[in-house]
């Protein structure tokens, strides 16, 4: 084997170690994205199942008369119109929003279940 055959061999071999690293890097790079959009994707699941809880106990709150418990939501009520009309209660709309994330609940409370009576 001639001096300049063992050169061109060294060279083919680098070139390949250097490909090889290049791939693992490239890779890598690929699972670690993967893995922070799992994550990102499952923060905004519990967010938005958080804004479902909260909205569910403000309607229980308002059902029952007692004051909500303390969240972290940001929660709005307002009346609703339509529905079927019941004697001494009326509907309301709960929107609760987690990091970003709303939820909706429509249900329907005693005429004092929210402030100011009702209507």
């Amino acid at each position: 084997m001639t001096i300049r055959s063992r050169h061109l061999r060294r060279g083919f071999i680098a070139f390949d170690v250097v490909v090889g690293i290049a791939i693992l890097g490239i890779a890598a790079a690929v699972l670690v994205s993967a893995v922070f959009s799992g994550n990102r994707a499952a923060r905004r699941l519990a967010a938005s199942r958080q804004a479902a809880r909260d909205a569910e106990a403000v309607i229980d709150a308002l059902e029952t008369g007692l004051l909500p418990p303390k969240s972290v939501a940001t929660i709005h009520v307002e009346p609703c119109t339509g529905g079927a009309s019941v004697p001494g209660r009326h509907w309301v709309q709960v929107v609760a929003t987690v990091d970003g994330q709303s939820r909706l609940l429509v249900g329907l409370v005693p005429d004092t279940g929210t402030p100011g009576g009702g209507k």
